[in-house]
């Protein structure tokens, strides 16, 4: 598979810390100037063993809406 995709390195799965940054991302951008900025780095919780899982709080609803 490595040959097939031509890959230049073996790949392997993100570090949880590379991954929260790049989810982060775009809430930074988005926030960025508001009251809510502060808040964007508790969004995303760390769960050892597991991942990372999105941390609302407040009975706060996430909505997944898809581009066309």
């Amino acid at each position: 598979m490595f040959k097939l995709g031509g890959l230049r390195k073996r790949p392997v799965a993100p570090d949880a810390k590379d991954l929260r940054y790049k989810l982060q991302r775009p809430f930074k951008r988005a926030l960025a100037g508001t009251d809510l900025e502060a808040g964007v780095a508790q969004l995303f919780e760390t769960l050892p063993g597991v991942g990372l899982r999105l941390n609302l709080g407040g009975g706060a609803r996430a909505e997944v809406i898809g581009g066309k």
